[in-house]
């Protein structure tokens, strides 16, 4: 209080004290949390970063052309230039999160290697355990059954 009376005078105002009212406190009730799988809310978080990003960016834009206009300089054209790129990049970026999580919940069959039937499976390099005794003698049952197959 002291300070607000030494402040009054020096500024030749009247010096009125100051009253503090006493006000009801209201309890805070926060909104229900929605439990979310952590994909789920990574995928919030990430989307709304994203488009904040390109929120802000669009507004810096506006601003940084002015200035660029104003100045008339090569180095402000090329700041804006960067920007450009930068906020094309980053809804770019949005968009594949967005196909992201579309094909994590309902993947293309035709690209998902666990949709494939056993007959489009192409293996590239086959390792058999065992013996060359035993391997000759898959082979040759294999290559038995294959001849009886189409008599």
């Amino acid at each position: 209080m002291g300070v607000e009376k030494n402040l009054s005078d020096a500024l030749g105002i009247a010096h009125e004290p100051v009253v503090i009212k006493k006000e009801e406190l209201v309890e805070y009730d926060p909104p229900e949390v929605l439990e979310l799988p952590d994909e789920d809310e990574d995928y919030r978080l990430v989307r709304h970063t994203l488009r904040n990003l390109i929120t802000k960016g669009n507004d810096a834009l506006d601003e940084i052309v002015t200035i660029a206009k104003q100045n008339e300089s090569a180095r402000g054209f090329e700041v804006v230039s960067n920007l450009i790129k930068t906020i094309g990049e980053t809804s770019k970026d949005l968009y594949a999160l967005q196909k992201q999580k579309k094909d994590l919940r309902e993947p293309d069959p035709a690209s998902d290697p666990r949709k494939k039937s056993a007959e489009s499976i192409n293996v590239e390099q086959a390792v058999f355990v065992g013996s060359a005794a035993e391997l000759l003698s898959a082979l040759k049952k294999q290559k038995e059954d294959n001849g009886q197959n189409t008599v």
